[in-house]
């Protein structure tokens, strides 16, 4: 069983030129549950109890030692050492889990952001998968993480599938939740929280990246957060590991 965090969509200094989505939409896999965005999360929430702590390995000088993550805190302060779980599917749950904490994080350190080139609004132009990076097509293997990352690549070369597909919900705004689809793979994007996350003075957006296999049990989740600053530009894909290691987050 699943026992996820609820967390609203936060918006930290919308720019005027944007209007922010009003409600967060609930994620095929019970993560959040619909909030009022811009409601910012305090320092309180990342010692907020998870239902169940979370079984996790930890790299040291003797090996690998087993712990347990009691909330949020836990994950950010020791996650440079935690090499995985006690099992795959205890360490998919883990790694859902704790995207929302490494969102809070950055959302704790953010700054308003004066413009934004962010497609969040109902466009269909921006739906267009050229634009966004390979990098957020899945990638399994070392060989295809170096493939997707080679000049020239984008996800619609990646993933053979031209625009998102917006899912709906009720009470969601366009561009919140998006998929994509083809026979071997389902990848989804759901919208967390909008900021100046890297401190550019640009808006950025941060998801919920989440994939399954069609033709097996593979399913992986991270944390997403993209950017750019010209709205014919491609999107980037900023590194959450540097950008948590500024908020100081090691």
């Amino acid at each position: 069983m699943l026992l996820m965090l609820a967390m609203p969509l936060w918006c930290i200094g919308q720019p005027a030129q944007t209007a922010a989505a009003p409600l967060l939409p609930q994620a095929t896999a019970a993560l959040m549950a619909p909030g009022a965005a811009g409601a910012l999360p305090s320092e309180a929430d990342l010692e907020r109890p998870f239902d169940t702590p979370l079984p996790v390995r930890l790299r040291t000088a003797d090996g690998r030692q087993r712990a347990e993550l009691r909330h949020c805190r836990d994950w950010l302060r020791q996650r440079a050492a935690i090499s995985g779980s006690d099992n795959d599917a205890s360490w998919r749950v883990v790694k859902l889990q704790t995207v929302p904490c490494e969102a809070m994080a950055l959302l704790l350190a953010a700054t308003p952001s004066a413009r934004t080139a962010m497609p969040l609004d109902r466009a269909v132009r921006p739906l267009l998968t050229v634009r966004y990076p390979a990098s957020l097509w899945p990638a399994p293997s070392d060989d295809e993480q170096r493939r997707l990352a080679q000049p020239g690549q984008n996800l619609a070369r990646a993933s053979g599938v031209q625009h998102w597909e917006r899912l709906d919900s009720p009470g969601v705004s366009d561009g919140e939740r998006l998929a994509l689809r083809t026979r071997a793979w389902r990848v989804t994007l759901t919208l967390l929280a909008r900021g100046d996350f890297d401190h550019d003075g640009w808006e950025d957006a941060a998801y919920l990246w989440q994939a399954q296999s069609q033709r097996g049990s593979f399913t992986d989740a991270r944390l997403v957060v993209l950017s750019r600053s010209a709205g014919e530009a491609g999107l980037r894909e900023l590194p959450v590991a540097r950008l948590l290691a500024a908020a100081g987050w090691p």
